[in-house]
């Protein structure tokens, strides 16, 4: 399997997660950011160091806004 292979099914993987909500931020939509509360929640791949390959959820908002979660 190549990389690219490989970014494209964790890429599928993604589409297909189901969107979560932050206990105690009910009320507020999905994919808002939880820190900032005005931001969009996106994925990406890290592509370079030493978690290159790995998965992560930040906010659209950085450097302003500096949320981010590991997507297990």
């Amino acid at each position: 399997m190549t990389t690219e292979s490989t970014d494209e099914s964790i890429k599928q993987d993604i589409e297909g997660l189901v969107t979560y909500r932050l206990v105690g931020h009910a009320d507020m939509p999905a994919d808002q950011c939880p820190r900032c509360g005005t931001g969009k929640i996106h994925t990406q791949i890290l592509e370079t160091g030493v978690n290159a390959g790995k998965l992560f959820m930040g906010c659209k908002r950085f450097p302003n806004c500096r949320y981010f979660n590991w997507v297990h």
